[in-house]
């Protein structure tokens, strides 16, 4: 079994309805919950956004807008394990999500 770690987030339209969703990485270098999550919250936008689609992530949007830029809000993170290691490592996310901010400051508020 392999490391890995489970990001937990959702989409909320217009009407308030919500879309739940996870998408699992790689975990290498073994980070617990805590550590992880000092690591990604820095970099939300507004303290629990991402923008799926710009940082590598699957959109949860049900009926597509057609936006690129919908909101989506991280809900948590957990240490799960994987039968072989598969999916982009936990680290590169954070790096896609350094860049991401660095590029794009008028996001972050």
């Amino acid at each position: 079994m392999m490391p890995a770690l489970r990001l937990h987030y959702l989409y909320r339209d217009d009407a308030d309805r919500l879309t739940h969703g996870s998408f699992d990485f790689s975990n290498p270098e073994q980070l617990g919950v805590k550590q992880a999550m000092g690591m990604l919250e820095p970099l939300l936008i507004g303290e629990v956004f991402i923008i799926p689609n710009r940082v590598g992530l699957p959109a949860l949007d049900p009926v597509d807008s057609g936006e690129d830029d919908d909101y989506h809000e991280v809900e948590s993170l957990e240490v799960i394990e994987l039968e072989s290691a598969q999916g982009p490592i936990f680290h590169e996310f954070i790096e896609k999500l350094r860049r991401f901010k660095q590029q794009n400051p008028e996001e972050y508020w």
